[in-house]
């Protein structure tokens, strides 16, 4: 009898011990259950992160800013709640990489479309989200707005399409556009002030037709024009307070680099072409127009202007942080130079006729002045930087901006979080390198993980 209560119990502290470790070993396998799961659903959301980057759908490698940039993470597996950011860690910022119009104004009607239909290609990028107003424009890119807090949903946006939508749309960033946006470099002020203008440099055409001469420099005053007009490569300070008009008359600003492989749009004028005449004038290859006080440009009906502008000699490849600059509003601060007067409320920077030619190679650049592109044939190959721009509908069908990207390669890290109701989280931490899409032709930006660790 003894021996077998002596049984029972010892029986019995096993069962005991090891209902508790049964116990014990499931809450860990509950915890561990649980701590999967988030790893798992934090992975998943790495995964819509680098889609979501291959769609350029994320500034944070716009800027060389170590401020982490939330991106929007549109999934909750395992019912969690997902958070991602992405931070620069190195390389060289996309800038304005791949970015048509940067507009810096705030308030209604800072992005103008009307007249019928135009189009961008590439992304735009609104510092006022209700600035807006279009009536047929379709981007090829997206539409980026500024908000302090992006967790509301985007807003509605009439009046434009995404091409191509499946990838395409508006998307809000706490990206400033000051981040965005490179600093002009401005010249000293030119040795050189009112140079003449010449007549005898190039022959008259078979029609007879003169091309009036002008040398880089200072000019207090509007340059006279004549019917036929070239403005030789270099640096001019355009330093008035009225406007240069283009009448019926054509102007060709500075000569295309070697391997712009961009060609000439006006073709019916004694000054175009690449001249022999002229290399005695020429510094270097294209024209960058300084804007200083109210001095400003109107091309008016039957008015022609074609811009080339400004490339090193010999000339590089330009970059997001060394973009190639056709004009340019003087900004505050400039040493030697006025800077521009003209406000987001003032006249046009530049102003076209409906019946007008505009074309412009290069980046045009007044973050506090407006710009109008409203001609028959009225495009920037390149990029525009305006405190507001009012496009129209050209008639050649051509987009009106037009800009591409450049190969360069950025390194960000970014993290994804997968939280539960009690506050448990699993990360998912990785290094990539992004290389922007090209939003012109709607290709997909390159995206290699380097590393990649769950935690």
């Amino acid at each position: 009898m003894p021996a077998a209560l002596v049984l029972v119990g010892i029986t019995g502290l096993l069962v005991a011990a090891l209902a508790a470790y049964a116990s014990v070993s499931f809450r860990h396998s509950t915890a561990v259950r649980q701590r999967s799961e988030l790893r798992f659903s934090a992975q998943a959301g790495m995964d819509v992160v680098v889609d979501q980057l291959r769609n350029a759908q994320s500034l944070c490698a716009y800027t060389d800013d170590t401020t982490p940039e939330p991106v929007a993470v549109p999934v909750s597996p395992n019912g969690s709640t997902l958070t991602a950011e992405c931070t620069f860690a190195g390389g060289t910022p996309q800038g304005m990489n791949g970015i048509a119009a940067v507009i810096t104004g705030v308030g209604p009607s800072t992005l103008v479309q009307d007249g019928g239909p135009a189009s961008v290609a590439g992304s735009v990028y609104l510092a006022d989200s209700t600035g807006l107003a279009a009536t047929g424009l379709e981007l090829r890119g997206d539409l980026w707005f500024y908000g302090a807090d992006c967790s509301a949903p985007a807003p509605a946006f009439s009046g434009v399409t995404f091409t191509p939508s499946s990838r395409r749309g508006p998307r809000c960033t706490s990206t400033e556009w000051t981040e965005l946006v490179p600093a002009v470099t401005t010249p000293d002020a030119p040795v050189v002030t009112d140079p003449p203008a010449r007549d005898d440099v190039i022959p008259p055409d078979t029609n007879g037709d003169v091309c009036r001469v002008f040398e880089p420099g200072r000019y207090t005053g509007p340059p006279q024009l004549g019917e036929h007009n070239y403005f030789a490569s270099g640096i001019y300070v355009f330093d008035f307070d009225e406007p240069l008009v283009i009448g019926d008359a054509t102007v060709i600003a500075g000569q295309p680099a070697p391997d712009l492989g961009d060609p000439g749009a006006i073709v019916d004028s004694p000054c175009a072409g690449a001249l022999p005449e002229l290399q005695l004038y020429e510094q270097g290859h294209g024209v960058t127009l300084f804007l200083s006080g109210n001095a400003r440009v109107e091309v008016g009906a039957g008015g022609e202007l074609e811009i080339f502008g400004r490339r090193e000699d010999p000339p590089t490849a330009p970059t997001a942080a060394t973009p190639t600059v056709a004009v340019a509003a003087v900004p505050d601060g400039a040493a030697d130079l006025r800077p521009s007067a003209i406000s987001t409320d003032g006249p046009p920077i530049l102003a076209t006729d409906v019946d007008s030619t505009v074309v412009i190679h290069g980046d045009l650049q007044a973050p506090s002045g407006p710009v109008e592109l409203r001609g028959a044939t009225a495009q920037v190959r390149g990029s525009v930087v305006a405190g507001r721009l009012h496009l129209g509908a050209p008639s050649s069908g051509q987009p009106v901006i037009t800009t591409t990207s450049v190969p360069l390669l950025t390194t960000m890290s970014v993290v994804t979080r997968a939280t539960d109701a009690g506050g448990q989280f699993g990360e998912v931490h990785a290094v990539v390198d992004y290389e922007a899409a090209d939003t012109a032709s709607a290709t997909e930006a390159a995206v290699a993980i380097r590393s990649w660790r769950v935690s």
